[in-house]
């Protein structure tokens, strides 16, 4: 805690501010009296918190002239933009304008001279279909050009600081869930069902996951700004550790929620996904000094207090 004093009146800025890892990433921020700017495309739901220190802006990033707030020198800034989209390339290639070309542009466009720490919010996608995460020096193996825009980012930073030494960080998250998540994400999803004792559709479930709750991620992003240099031009896997099936995800959730009917097999897993994917977050308690606190049930219990 005496280290986040040290955050107290610093600028921060969020691109993707609005969104559910943004916005929780802004409302902390709040809380330590940082002075926040938060950028997004549109003014979607926005569970900001009002407070004299947040500034917002709307805008795509994607746009090579969206400079227009950036008169301000930050001392800090975090990138969560975008959206996700595992659609073949045929079908879009939006999403690599909003992540891979919207970096480019942050990056010219901010004062680079005055970051100390640059956290650049990448996915466990990057992986493929490789057997787990946690070897974070490996060549990953991208199936999406969702997945692709991923890793390309990773790799502009990590250049960045062979090249300028610049402070960049990329986190790589798991499957985060918590209050305000959008309900066609998996948890919520199934949690909205259960609580109205409803039936519903999910794969066979055999897939085994990690799951982390969203406070736990919004640690991991406050303790990669206070982190050394030794982090700098890293990637950090961030998740809980622990693999959980999706059909064991399921039955806890219809025991907490009373409810619920899971057709299992009532869709099909996308060929594109893992059968396993699970942090190893051995290198951010080395390198960060960050552990995730809260379980499985603990978070589930919260996400289901906030959603009913």
């Amino acid at each position: 805690m005496d280290k986040l004093i040290e955050l107290k009146g610093k600028k921060l800025i969020i691109f993707g501010g609005s969104g559910f890892l943004g916005s929780a990433i802004a409302n902390r921020a709040l809380k330590y009296e940082m002075k926040v700017t938060s950028v997004s495309m549109k003014e979607d739901k926005n569970y900001l918190e009002k407070n004299s220190n947040l500034k917002t802006f709307f805008f795509d990033i994607a746009n090579d002239s969206f400079n227009v707030f950036l008169e301000d020198a930050f001392d800090f800034a975090v990138n969560c933009s975008g959206y996700i989209d595992h659609s073949n390339f045929s079908q879009d290639t939006k999403v690599i304008d909003t992540h891979l070309i919207g970096l480019f542009n942050i990056i010219k466009n901010l004062n680079q001279s005055e970051i100390k720490k640059f956290i650049n919010i990448g996915s466990s996608d990057e992986y493929g279909k490789l057997a787990s995460g946690g070897t974070e020096l490996r060549r990953e193996e991208p199936h999406t050009p969702y997945a692709f825009s991923k890793t390309a980012s990773t790799h502009f930073l990590q250049m960045l600081h062979r090249n300028i030494n610049f402070p960049g960080i990329t986190l790589r998250p798991f499957l985060i869930y918590g209050p305000y998540q959008k309900k066609e994400r998996l948890i919520p999803y199934v949690i909205d069902a259960c609580c109205k004792n409803a039936a519903f559709e999910i794969t066979e479930g055999a897939q085994l996951r990690d799951f982390l709750y969203i406070t736990d991620f919004v640690d991991a992003v406050f303790s990669s700004l206070l982190s050394d240099s030794k982090a700098n031009g890293m990637v950090f896997d961030i998740g809980s550790g622990t693999g959980l099936t999706v059909r064991e995800l399921v039955e806890i959730i219809k025991i907490k929620c009373r409810g619920g009917f899971a057709n299992f097999g009532g869709k099909q897993l996308e060929k594109k996904e893992p059968d396993i994917l699970v942090a190893n977050i051995e290198l951010a308690y080395e390198l960060l000094g960050w552990r995730p606190k809260i379980d499985i049930s603990d978070g589930l219990d919260f996400t289901i207090d906030s959603l009913k």
